[in-house]
């Protein structure tokens, strides 16, 4: 008999972000790395392990098919106490479902797995985070302090789920499977990625692939392709090369060819790049960046993940996969002392938004900057920030080539054509006064021509009609001094 192990983990995100130091959130990510590609093979020995059995480990996920119920059940016994043993405070669950020994794996079996791992999160699971009432808790995180270290000017307190990250912080799981530059280092300190010229913000960016959960289902559901445990197996192999080829595509053409931007080294005198990718498994991609170059970067990858799936996808031999797939990305900009768990959650938030707009029809991007302390979902933000006093900024998403127009009209911005204070005056007298800023509106066109305002993507002759004049303003308030 043979049988199908998940373990899914949950809240990876709130576990990776629950801190705005970067050490914790590295650490973090390499933990959940080493669980979803090392640990199973840790506790089966390399003897017994089989990597032709190993179906998905990645994104906090893993499915393996047993083929005896010995391992089966050695696993599941001891993955828990491994777990909580490295990670610390985290949230799991497993399932075991049985397949018989002749018997394909087909979609019936991954239900019943998947409605197993459901109902098993409800089991509890031993905490550190049970405290006695005369105990000191960490403040920043809630948990009872474990270790207390003094320095000079302060005493630190560190819970054990932090203290387990903190070990993990030089770990390279993530970067190795991304780096192939031996002449750049990654930014262990949010301040390596910052800088004065785009007043301390950072982007988070989160990026999915589209429609790929209907693409396993044609798939499941084809009757013409046989050996289907095999053939999607090799479908998510190739789906996380192609997001490790679309990284370093958008790496190298953004980062590494891009010289106009202000560039920090280490003690070794290697660049240190402006990012650090803090997941990346699957189709699935969260990485913070310096503000003034997520938008490019990220429209470079979208493009090239098309490319890479197109490309890789050739040898299955699979109609359904001809066309590649395609990808939809959130990106929020925030202070470097914005909560990042907030931070993310929108990001999440704006990529979910966008496939809806769009449908999961083409690639696309949605960025949104975050400039006060309202947090919610970013329908709710549309709803608030982008109808204000009758006029209506633009709602959509970007597709590559509308990203691409997009930047240009920022540059042109930062030329000496047209006064980029009396663009951003006309945005904040739009919300506030709309004959005033039809006024506005008609001085600038006066002042500076309307070839000139076309130039900036704002070339409409009524002020209505210029909806990216919102998103024109926030690309180049993160790129420019002003």
């Amino acid at each position: 008999m043979r049988y199908l192990y998940g373990l899914r983990i949950q809240g990876i995100q709130s576990y990776i972000f629950n801190t705005n130091k970067l050490k914790e959130i590295i650490g973090a990510s390499e933990i959940i790395e080493f669980i979803c590609t090392k640990l199973l093979v840790e506790i089966l020995g390399e003897d017994s392990y089989i990597e032709a059995d190993e179906l998905l480990a990645a994104a906090g996920n893993i499915r393996y098919l047993f083929r005896g119920f010995e391992n089966a059940e050695k696993v599941y016994q001891q993955m828990p106490e491994r777990i909580i043993a490295l990670a610390g405070n985290i949230s799991f669950s497993q399932a075991i479902v049985a397949v018989g020994d002749t018997e394909e794996t087909t979609s019936t079996h991954f239900k019943a797995l998947e409605k197993q791992l459901k109902a098993n999160r409800n089991k509890p699971i031993n905490s550190f985070s049970q405290v006695l009432m005369s105990g000191r808790v960490e403040r920043r995180t809630g948990e009872p302090v474990s270790i207390i270290k003094k320095h000079a000017k302060e005493t630190e307190y560190q819970d054990l789920t932090t203290v387990l990250k903190l070990a993990k912080k030089g770990a390279n799981l993530l970067l190795d499977k991304i780096n192939s530059n031996d002449n750049w280092s990654f930014p262990i300190e949010i301040s390596e990625i910052t800088n004065d010229k785009n007043k301390n913000y950072v982007a988070i960016i989160h990026a999915d692939g589209n429609k790929l959960g209907a693409t396993i289902q044609k798939i499941i559901i084809d009757q013409t392709i046989t050996e289907k445990t095999t053939v999607l197996k090799e479908l998510s192999r190739l789906i996380e090369d192609s997001t490790k080829q679309a990284f370093a595509k958008a790496f190298d053409t953004v980062i590494v060819k891009e010289q106009n931007f202000e560039r920090k080294t280490n003690v070794e005198g290697q660049d240190i790049a402006p990012l650090r990718p803090v997941i990346l498994g699957g189709d699935d991609i969260t990485l913070i960046i310096r503000s003034d170059l997520a938008v490019a970067f990220t429209n470079t990858y979208l493009k090239a993940f098309e490319n890479a799936t197109k490309e890789n996808f050739k040898s299955l031999q699979i109609t359904t996969l001809d066309e590649g797939l395609t990808a939809t990305a959130g990106i929020v900009f925030i202070k470097e002392k914005y909560p990042f768990h907030y931070g993310v959650t929108l990001a999440e938030s704006i990529c979910s938004y966008a496939k809806k707009f769009s449908n999961r029809a083409h690639s696309c991007l949605k960025f949104y900057k975050v400039q006060d302390s309202f947090v919610a979902d970013f329908n709710t933000i549309v709803n608030y920030e982008y109808s204000p006093n009758g006029y209506e900024f633009n709602k959509k998403p970007y597709t590559i080539e509308e990203v691409t127009r997009l930047l240009k009209y920022v540059n042109a911005l930062n030329g000496d054509k047209v006064s980029t204070g009396a663009i951003r005056e006309l945005l904040t007298v739009m919300c506030q006064d709309k004959d005033k800023a039809a006024f506005r509106w008609e001085r600038i066109k006066e002042i500076n021509g309307i070839d000139s305002l076309k130039e900036i993507g704002i070339g409409s002759e009524k002020l209505k009609d210029n909806k990216n004049i919102y998103d024109i303003i926030t690309l180049d308030s993160l790129t420019t001094d002003n």
